[in-house]
């Protein structure tokens, strides 16, 4: 990206072309330049150390390879762990195209170093997918296997929850509970069962009070 926008162009001095290299780096490869000052004769000198240091094809196929061997062995089905793990290959395939490597050629190496990778549930989730094949599955299909595993996982930890707190309360009932201190008939301190105004009613008008009062019969 440097190089299109600011070696190649004919139009930046050097001086500008070496101020933008500083501002362009970080880490190591800033300190390998730092003790040289902003000067046209210094921007090619700078340009050369980072081509000699960081422009090596064997260095850049084992970094990027190695952006995904190192990633660890997922403990956990984490949607996050394999998104990661489907993006670095994918970023470091791509790298590794560009560095004219066959890695269309890949794909037995490659879909047993990503499955080395799963979790319990998700090597065994594979392990039935790939029987679906009629011959040794790509790269393709176990990087499809993954994004449908991700999505699956994602619907998941994206429902829903019920964080309602149920109260174990009590059914009030709508009868009146005849075996209650305060008679409903007569309002004294003993239950209508034993009220003497009650009592003496026929058993026509003790029913009828009974449902006028929504009394339970059964108590009564």
């Amino acid at each position: 990206m440097f190089e299109s926008l600011v070696a190649c162009n004919v139009s930046l001095s050097k001086v500008q072309k070496f101020h933008y290299l500083k501002t362009s780096i970080t880490g190591e490869a800033a300190v390998l330049i730092n003790n040289l000052k902003i000067s046209e004769a210094n921007y090619d000198s700078a340009w050369q150390l980072l081509i000699d240091e960081y422009d090596n094809k064997q260095t850049l196929v084992h970094t990027h390879l190695h952006a995904f061997a190192s990633l660890p062995v997922m403990k956990t089905e984490n949607v996050n762990d394999l998104r990661k793990l489907r993006d670095t290959v994918s970023s470091s395939l791509a790298a590794l195209k560009n560095l004219d490597c066959p890695v269309n050629e890949w794909d037995d190496l490659l879909v047993y170093l990503i499955a080395q990778k799963f979790g319990p549930r998700t090597r065994s989730e594979w392990n039935l997918k790939r029987t679906e094949f009629a011959k040794l599955p790509s790269y393709k299909d176990i990087n499809d296997f993954l994004t449908l595993r991700i999505r699956g996982l994602s619907d998941l930890s994206d429902s829903p929850k019920d964080t309602r707190r149920y109260k174990d309360d009590k059914p009030r009932s709508s009868v009146n509970n005849v075996t209650a201190n305060k008679c409903v008939g007569c309002y004294g301190n003993h239950s209508v069962s034993k009220c003497k105004e009650f009592l003496d009613k026929t058993v026509e008008q003790r029913g009828d009070f009974a449902r006028h009062s929504r009394l339970c019969l059964n108590c009564l």
